[in-house]
């Protein structure tokens, strides 16, 4: 039992030191019951979606997938409705770490979408990821808080 706990502490805790990496700040957030677990299918499917849309802008621009977009391209695609609840500052945001990703004019948009040996990918999709982690935790707290303010109305008691 000593021994389950130290390892369970050691997770935590190393969860905790890099909450700073979406797929850590996720672990974290579903191992303490903030978000269901099926928020990382929803980030999964996400991802997938906006790399399907890039790749059928592809096709519809060069009649193939060459895997190659510009930037403008790909800033119409994330306004246009691929990402569910943008704000322009979180579009903002978008457009600045798909800029450190790549600072050219032509983006390698398949690359975007690649992990490192240890897990990692580049800041666009770190980004999103954050993003989308933060709307969902923000929809729940709302939720949540509609919830109290309707048990504390008049025709709902705790008694």
């Amino acid at each position: 039992p000593l021994r389950r706990a130290e390892k369970v502490y050691s997770l935590i805790y190393s969860a905790e030191r890099y909450k700073s990496d979406a797929d850590c700040e996720l672990f974290l957030a579903i191992l303490r019951e903030e978000v269901p677990e099926e928020v990382w299918l929803d980030q999964l499917q996400l991802l997938s979606d906006l790399r399907t849309a890039f790749e059928n802008r592809d096709n519809e621009l060069n009649g193939h997938t060459t895997g190659m977009l510009s930037f403008n391209d790909i800033k119409d695609i994330i306004s246009g409705g691929a990402i569910s609840m943008l704000t322009s500052w979180r579009y903002q945001a978008l457009c600045e770490s798909l800029r450190r990703d790549c600072p050219t004019d032509e983006v390698p948009y398949l690359s975007l979408f690649a992990s490192d040996k240890n897990g990692n990918q580049g800041e666009f999709v770190e980004e999103l990821r954050d993003q989308h982690l933060h709307s969902v935790q923000a929809y729940i707290a709302d939720i949540c808080e509609a919830v109290h303010n309707e048990a504390t109305d008049e025709f709902i008691t705790w008694d």
